[in-house]
């Protein structure tokens, strides 16, 4: 965090894994959010806004086969249990940016087995599937029921801290302007 200020960084996202911070799908795990508020506590002593990123599943072997077995409505169930949480450790630290509610969601066109799609860069996956079953509703329709689920169980704990998501593109940012706080769109040159 020093060498990030030194360098006149102001904003720092970090990612919270899943698999991490509950220990089952409606249990968070207390010693993570702990460690939490302990990053967002020192971050803050050096005048740093944190971007907490959140639903991180980036190593496919990590996640509880539990929670890669239950379907789209536990899923979401579960996610929600995780931000409320999260939000009910950060929602009184003013050096808590936002809320990103996940790294560049994805919903297949067909059914999938998968929550997380295609092969991994450099070992790792960024991005998830919001389904596995999208039954004919287009993506717009499966983000928007998706966002609503997590930002009302954030909105339960945080009235205050804006709320995002990292997106690929500028035009699918737009799409959801009215739910989310601003637009954090991810542009790779």
């Amino acid at each position: 965090f020093r060498e990030m200020k030194a360098l006149g960084v102001n904003v720092i996202r970090i990612h919270l894994q899943y698999n991490r911070f509950m220990t089952d799908a409606v249990t968070p795990n207390q010693q993570a959010l702990s460690r939490l508020k302990d990053e967002i506590e020192f971050a803050n002593t050096y005048g740093l806004y944190l971007d907490i990123t959140g639903l991180g599943a980036y190593i496919k072997e990590d996640q509880p086969a539990w929670y890669d077995a239950i379907d789209e409505q536990s899923r979401w169930a579960t996610q929600a249990v995780f931000w409320k949480a999260v939000a009910g450790v950060a929602k009184n630290y003013n050096n808590v940016f936002a809320y990103n509610l996940m790294n560049e969601p994805v919903t297949p066109l067909r059914n999938t087995n998968d929550w997380l799609p295609g092969q991994p860069y450099g070992g790792y996956y960024f991005v998830q599937n919001l389904t596995r079953t999208p039954n004919h509703r287009s993506w717009q329709t499966v983000t928007s029921n998706w966002i609503t689920t997590l930002k009302t169980a954030i909105r339960e704990e945080d009235t205050r801290t804006p709320v995002t998501i990292g997106f690929i593109g500028i035009g699918v940012t737009a799409v959801f302007n009215e739910q989310l706080d601003y637009n954090s769109a991810h542009v790779y040159p």
